[in-house]
């Protein structure tokens, strides 16, 4: 009897090596075909990160800092920048706003998710070279995965992640989710729909932080570089900075948070010391100059926090 439940035991973790090995051989073969079907040139990709900068500037000067310099240029920078994030236009329009955003982000994580199994099963298949050489679908739809890939890592996470968040943490008094009738009725639609972006969101994040990696030196991909956490831990900054502000919307740990962040950021920096250079040398110094101007904004607010 014992031997018998031993044996199924190796054979169920038989089958789930087995199956793990199958979804990360097919992974691998298409973030393979991702780095070699590169649609972004340098300067779209520089484009990409200076909108990424913005979005983690806005969050070093955000109107619910109160403790920052109020004048008439801060006014104009806090208009100009906010449109990179989309937490003023919900914290204004509440529901009307959050609603459509969900369903349209949701809509839009299924549709690539679909093309991302289609592609998987072509190109597993036996005739995948016939494929790739006669399907239309599956070049241009490898052309539409890349271009998912750069901008959901750069772009995209801060948007989705914090509608998504705003609806979790749904509170009556929370200026996020005014005209919203919180844990009733409808509501818990929303939640699912919520919560199913949010966990394809988070495992897309996760595999092409970890396997969307190009290590050749000699390759013309933008963000060929040597292996390093940075991407990881803007990934995580970009979750929990979405958080804090969906959940202290009274702005009670304002102070905590900017000196946080600004810790993070430094820390960043000093990574990206110890670190081998980004293989393009263009992209490195592009890359090295917005995240010191984020660090350094980020160290006057909290000056601006402390005195």
């Amino acid at each position: 009897m014992i031997i018998n439940t031993d044996k199924d035991e190796v054979h169920e973790r038989s089958a789930w090596n087995k199956f793990e090995a199958k979804i990360r051989m097919h992974l691998y073969v298409l973030m393979h075909e991702l780095t070699i079907s590169q649609v972004f040139t340098v300067l779209l990709y520089k484009i990409l990160l200076f909108i990424e900068a913005a979005q983690f500037v806005w969050y070093a000067f955000h109107p619910r800092l109160d403790f920052l310099w109020d004048n008439g240029t801060m006014d104009v920078l806090r208009k100009v920048f906010k449109f990179s994030q989309v937490d003023q236009f919900l914290q204004d329009d509440g529901s009307s706003v959050q609603i459509p955003l969900l369903y349209l982000f949701f809509g839009f994580l299924v549709i690539m998710l679909v093309i991302a199994i289609i592609n998987i099963k072509m190109l597993s298949s036996n005739n995948s070279k016939k494929h790739k050489s006669s399907s239309a679908f599956l070049n241009y739809s490898l052309k539409a995965l890349n271009v998912y890939n750069f901008l959901l890592t750069t772009i995209l996470a801060f948007p989705f992640y914090f509608t998504f968040i705003s609806i979790f943490a749904c509170t009556w008094d929370n200026p996020l989710n005014s005209g919203m009738e919180c844990y009733t009725g409808i509501f818990f639609l929303h939640w699912i729909v919520a919560f199913l972006s949010c966990l394809i969101l988070f495992v897309s994040s996760l595999a092409l932080t970890f396997l969307s990696v190009d290590l050749n030196p000699w390759s013309k991909s933008p963000f060929a570089s040597p292996k390093s956490p940075i991407n990881l831990i803007k990934l995580t900054l970009k979750i929990l900075v979405s958080a804090y502000f969906v959940i202290d919307h009274k702005a009670n740990a304002t102070k905590v948070f900017i000196t946080l962040y600004a810790i993070v950021w430094l820390f960043i920096l000093f990574l990206r010391y110890r670190q081998t250079p980004l293989y393009n040398r263009s992209i490195f110094n592009f890359t090295i100059g917005l995240e010191t101007t984020i660090f350094w904004i980020s160290l006057i607010s909290v000056f601006e926090a402390v005195l």
